[in-house]
């Protein structure tokens, strides 16, 4: 026992730091510990961060980041850089990206040649000149960049050169160059130019295609490599954007080659807009209506829509009962809906089988196809409760949307009911529609409705009344102006002064623009101004004076791997990768929204079959959705390098670039008319495409999970 005793003493001896054999010694002190060191580089991100959140930097320290001796300071710098809009800022911004072009790395001259195209300001257009002119050796990411900058520059030669950069030797240049052109205007005395150079793109076809569809030898076709396939497709999409009459022969070689989807999904789209398609263009679009691809064969569809699909009529019927998408069936419907009025009683027997569908979307697409057809003569069908009061907002917005094919007066009446609808969805998609009976009673409906309660309504009625507006609406405008605070304001804002701007001059509209001069809101200010200069000569008393914008940004972090999250609906799982990177405050509101289970329960309230799924939205109309800030300002547009493919997310905004919420979308394909339009901060992992593909108007989100926490 005494053993035991002696040993507990000297292990606490031990323990305490005594030395066992003379007991105990003096103290010792513990040795400094190292000072953390400070990491100057996240200070620097951080800096970088809160300047382009103020869109401010009157020190010009983004200049001074741009030139840092660290390669990730250097690009945040510049691409923050790029974001500052012109001509709100001008020179000092100018003349840093054009120093950064020359920068060492090439991560840094590909970004100062993509925040130059964001900005446009023509005093940058001849540094683009002189850098594609010395091109030769240089990084062809780089000079894919430049060219896509330079197609944003509304100059002449510079557009010549982004054609010349088609002939280019790397294919993503070639790509750039294929895509710059899809918005470039049609009316241009250079356009057949544009379009023959887009076309001759696009007939560098494999030779097996080549062979079979234009007879030619082998030895007289050349075999492509696997990114001229992208080349291809590029040109495609440019010229069915371009709706080109000269895409004609391209279109028809690829809407049924086996070698790429999204040449044949381009293809099929471009003979879907031709104005009067030869009857071998009919027969392929037909043809690709059977396609095992189901966005080809929702393009196929929509082309038999333009095309009044009347002598179509069997071939969208035999794939409306045999298919099994769902996108595709919708666009048969749809397309059903526009046939000539001799197949009427078929399609009606055909259509009528959906009225009925466990499947609300079916529903809601037979119900409009059939008032298409039937005019009055389906008001009945319309005033049934089976519709007017079924469970599904999806239908009963269907009945208000049915309208535009009644006449002015019955339309009025039945929109009179479905404004009274308690979901939002329904209620705003009835206050637009009354813009399709002013002069029946709906100018007075609309009038009324700025004065309610509820800002999506208010929206809807100024959509309403900007169908057809006059002086005398002015002073209801000018009331909900007044009136309009908090959630989606903005927006009315906006509409309101559109509408002011857009009236032959008067005071009364004058005094609408004013108010607008005093907005804390830029673009705002920016929108009156223009109107006031171009409709009055000058901007009137108050000036137009742009402040250093507010709202607080997330304290950025080292990362060794990009966070990850899971949205989890009806349909089933997605799981994404966020890109802090390009999209720090983006990242951030939507992480933070996912934690305190924003998004859980809502349902997606947007579906552009081909296009995106958008959600995200508390109100479910599409007109809500507030940051994660504490005084929900909006966030600032983070457009990035980063191209929409298939799975992209992005942020939804209206005509103010930074008004971004709490919505979102996904890319269902690749879309590059929003590249460097829209903030694009996470990517689909694609082996959930199966997923997005079976996502529909009205899909619930279940859950949204941070992966990793």
């Amino acid at each position: 026992m005494m053993l035991i005793h002696k040993l507990r003493i000297v292990a606490l001896a031990t323990a305490l730091g005594w030395g066992c054999a003379t007991g105990p010694s003096e103290p010792t002190e513990p040795a400094p510990a190292e000072p953390t060191p400070v990491d100057q580089g996240l200070v620097a991100l951080n800096r970088i961060l809160v300047l382009e959140n103020r869109r401010a930097d009157p020190q010009d320290e983004l200049g001074a980041y741009a030139l840092d001796v660290e390669l990730e300071v250097r690009m945040a710098a510049v691409r923050a850089l790029g974001r500052f809009p012109y001509p709100e800022h001008k020179q000092g911004v100018t003349r840093s990206l054009i120093t950064a072009l020359a920068d060492s790395s090439p991560e840094v001259r590909g970004l100062a040649a993509f925040g130059l195209g964001l900005r446009a300001d023509p005093a940058s257009a001849p540094d683009l000149k002189r850098f594609m002119a010395n091109w030769d050796g240089e990084d062809p990411q780089v000079c894919a960049l430049v060219v896509e900058a330079a197609g944003r520059f509304e100059d002449k030669a510079l557009r010549k050169e982004v054609m010349y950069a088609t002939d280019h030797p790397s294919p993503l240049v070639r790509i750039k160059a294929a895509r710059a052109a899809w918005d470039w205007n049609t009316s241009d005395p250079d356009a057949a130019v544009v379009d023959n150079r887009l076309a001759n793109l696009a007939s560098r076809a494999p030779v097996a295609m080549l062979m079979d569809r234009w007879q030619l030898d082998e030895a007289s076709a050349q075999k492509m490599q696997k990114e001229q396939l992208e080349v291809v497709w590029s040109a495609l999409f440019s010229l069915s954007r371009r709706g080109s009459e000269l895409g004609r022969d391209v279109y028809y070689l690829w809407c049924r080659a086996e070698s790429s989807v999204e040449a044949r999904i381009f293809a099929t789209r471009g003979l879907a807009k031709l104005k009067q398609p030869r009857k071998e263009e009919l027969e392929a679009l037909r043809e690709c209506l059977n396609d095992g691809n189901w966005q080809v064969a929702v393009a196929a569809a929509n082309g038999l829509l333009n095309s009044k699909a009347g002598a179509s009529r069997v071939a969208l019927e035999q794939v409306l009962a045999t298919h099994e998408n769902l996108h595709v069936k919708l666009a048969c419907i749809d397309a059903l809906g526009t046939a000539a009025r001799d197949d009427k009683l078929m399609i009606e027997s055909t259509l009528g089988r959906y009225l009925r569908n466990s499947d609300p979307a079916l529903t809601a697409h037979a119900l409009v196809a059939l008032a298409q057809l039937g005019g009055d003569e389906f008001l009945p069908t319309l005033k049934n409760e089976d519709y007017l009061k079924h469970r599904s907002p999806i239908v009963r917005k269907a009945v208000a949307q049915s309208c535009q094919y009644l006449s002015p007066e019955l339309a009025a009446a039945l929109l009179d009911l479905l404004i009274e609808d308690g979901d939002p969805y329904v209620a705003y998609n009835a206050a637009v529609a009354y813009g399709q009976t002013l002069d029946q009673g709906g100018r007075s409906r609309a009038r009324l409705l700025l004065a309610h309660a509820d800002n999506g309504i208010r929206l809807g009625a100024t959509l309403a009344l900007k169908e057809g507006p006059n002086n005398e609406d002015l002073s209801y405008l000018e009331a909900c102006y007044d009136g309009s605070v908090g959630e989606n304001s903005d927006e009315i804002k906006m509409e309101i002064l559109d509408i002011a701007g857009g009236l032959p001059p008067n005071a009364e509209a004058q005094r609408i623009l004013r108010k607008g001069l005093t907005s804390n809101r830029p673009y705002i200010q920016e929108l009156a101004h223009g109107f006031l200069v171009k409709n009055y000569g000058r901007p009137g008393n108050s000036p137009l004076a742009y402040s250093p914008r507010k709202g607080t940004v997330p304290t950025l972090e080292r990362r060794s791997t990009n966070p990850r999250v899971r949205i989890s609906t009806e349909s089933g799982d997605m799981t994404f990768e966020l890109f802090p990177a390009q999209a720090p405050v983006h990242v951030h509101n939507f992480m933070t929204l996912a934690r305190s289970g924003h998004y859980d329960g809502l349902s997606i309230h947007r579906v552009v079959s081909g296009f995106v799924v958008q959600g995200g939205d508390h109100r479910g109309d599409g007109n809500g959705g507030l940051s994660w800030r504490e005084d929900h300002e909006p966030l600032r547009a983070e457009y990035s390098e980063l191209p929409y493919l298939r799975g992209s997310l992005g942020m939804p905004r209206n005509a103010d670039p930074d008004s971004a919420g709490s919505q979102w979308f996904v890319t269902q394909m690749a879309t590059p008319h929003l590249d460097g339009r829209y903030t694009l901060f996470g990517m689909l992992n694609l082996e959930d495409g199966r997923t997005l593909d079976k996502i529909m108007e009205g899909t619930r989100i279940r859950r949204v999970t941070v992966l990793g926490e």
